[in-house]
């Protein structure tokens, strides 16, 4: 079997196994009574899960051909999924882990599969398969801006309603003055990570040429 062709058929079987996490996820909670689709989707981990799973699916079913690896838009938009995934399994590891009674995901195995299997997955694919294109410093910075989009839609639907999807994104418990703190020592990490991807993705381009 060559080398292709086991990436393609991996990548599908993560990007299935992570939408089957999500859907599970959500009708555990609907059985439950206690589904409101729009705070469901509002966490960081299932936008990021769906997002990343799609991704994968894309490139083990149409990836193959020749034009796929030097596709800019592709790989930037891989670049960004995989960025995402990976902040969600570090932030989840290093501030959301260890909270006692804090509702995870619907399913033990969910949360597995969601917070640890898709992000070490998805940086294996990475770091085994990166682009064959540069990846620029604009597109490093367009990959910042959804996070921080979702940070502000974050701090700002929480004034209003009182919800915030994580504890630490909480201002009405923590104070504005934590969780600000909190999200510039975030947004480092994010960037840093991100430069990182980029540095992998041009060390590759350069080989490549």
């Amino acid at each position: 079997m060559n080398r292709s062709l086991v990436l393609g058929l991996s990548r599908l079987v993560v990007g299935f196994l992570g939408l089957c996490a999500v859907v599970a996820d959500a009708a555990v909670l609907a059985d439950r009574g206690t589904l409101t689709w729009y705070n469901f989707f509002s966490y960081f981990t299932i936008e990021s899960n769906v997002l990343i799973a799609l991704v994968l699916i894309g490139l083990g079913a149409f990836g193959r051909g020749p034009q796929v690896p030097r596709n800019r838009v592709v790989q930037a938009l891989r670049g960004a999924a995989t960025l995402y995934i990976s902040m969600t399994g570090v932030i989840f590891a290093t501030l959301l882990a260890g909270i006692e009674g804090l509702p995870l995901t619907a399913t033990p195995w969910g949360n597995v599969v969601l917070h640890y299997l898709i992000p070490v997955a998805a940086l294996i694919d990475w770091l085994f398969d990166p682009p064959q294109v540069a990846v620029t410093r604009r597109t490093l910075i367009v990959w910042l801006l959804y996070p921080l989009a979702y940070t502000a839609w974050a701090l700002v639907r929480g004034s209003l309603d009182g919800w915030y999807p994580y504890p630490f994104l909480d201002a009405a418990a923590r104070g504005y003055a934590p969780v600000l703190a909190t999200i510039v020592f975030l947004g480092a990490g994010v960037f840093a990570a991100g430069w990182l991807l980029s540095v992998i993705a041009r060390r590759r381009a350069r080989l490549i040429r």
